[in-house]
């Protein structure tokens, strides 16, 4: 059951992170540094999120290859599809610094819920 409601919540934040990137000539702020901080944060954000997201959905292993590993390469490619995706959305472009933000988020979120995990888990003496 928690894996059912973990997925819903991954694929509602995969559909909310396509809805964001439609929007053409989006402008956070009149400040262009700003908007910069902004959105490059949001990116790194929204996807670290996503990758928590992918983690908690995911078995611990798939044929034995680690689920935060798994998480971290399903959200760098998602990362990659919504880049190509703002490539025809007038006034959106495709970045590549943005996905480099968006796997970077992806590694240090899931990192540290996969350390939380673990600690979590210890057994105090």
């Amino acid at each position: 059951m928690k894996k059912t409601f973990f997925w819903f919540l991954t694929i509602f934040w995969i559909w909310l992170i396509w809805y964001l990137t439609q929007y053409p000539n989006l402008v956070l702020t009149p400040s262009s540094f700003w908007d910069t901080i902004i959105a490059d944060s949001s990116h790194f954000g929204f996807f670290g999120t996503l990758a928590i997201l992918f983690y908690f959905a995911l078995p611990a292993k798939i044929y034995h290859v680690k689920s935060v590993f798994i998480a971290v390469i399903l959200t760098s490619i998602y990362g990659v599809v919504t880049e190509v995706h703002q490539a025809i959305v007038p006034g959106r472009m495709m970045d590549p610094l943005d996905w480099t933000f968006d796997t970077v988020g992806a590694i240090l979120f899931v990192s540290i819920a996969a350390k939380c995990m673990k600690w979590g888990k210890r057994k105090h003496l």
